[in-house]
């Protein structure tokens, strides 16, 4: 085997390092304890890799997991709000949920002699550029606070 220049400059990559054992293999038997215990340790490291990204995975879901739990218990917790809250919270809090559960706007906007389904619709256009996941955290946030004013 002939190398012109550094092995690394020549073979990038997984593949390539697959091909550095192969000819170290062929070119010098003493090399291949060496060239064995490189392939064990990327084996082990792509290994632990792989786990790390595993367990960051199920923190992420885990993580969804309890937020669209919080959220469910925050929603059935601002059905006791009192009856003295404000109409402007009441549009605030109607405008995150629907932004939670359904996503952006995705109706026209009523007419103008439906008052009360407009205001709720521009609530919900005034949130749409947040997330799902944005908008069940203001929404718990926000049910959270009326609830300690009311308290």
């Amino acid at each position: 085997m002939q190398h012109g220049g550094s092995l690394p400059q020549q073979r990038k990559g997984w593949a390539g390092m697959g091909a550095v054992i192969r000819d170290a293999r062929d070119d010098d038997s003493k090399s291949w304890d060496i060239i064995e215990r490189i392939r064990l340790i990327l084996h082990s490291h792509t290994f632990f890799s792989f786990k790390v990204i595993r367990r960051q995975a199920n923190g992420v879901a885990q993580f969804v997991f309890r937020l669209r739990e919080d959220f469910e218990e925050h929603a059935e917790k601002a059905k006791t709000l009192p009856e003295s809250t404000t109409n402007e919270n009441k549009l605030i809090l109607y405008g995150l949920f629907k932004q939670a559960t359904v996503g952006p706007v995705n109706t026209s906007r009523p007419g103008m002699f439906n008052m009360k389904d407009r205001a709720k619709w521009d609530a919900w256009k005034a949130v749409e550029a947040k997330s799902k996941d944005e908008a069940m955290n203001d929404y718990i946030t926000k049910v959270k606070q009326l609830l300690e004013e009311a308290a």
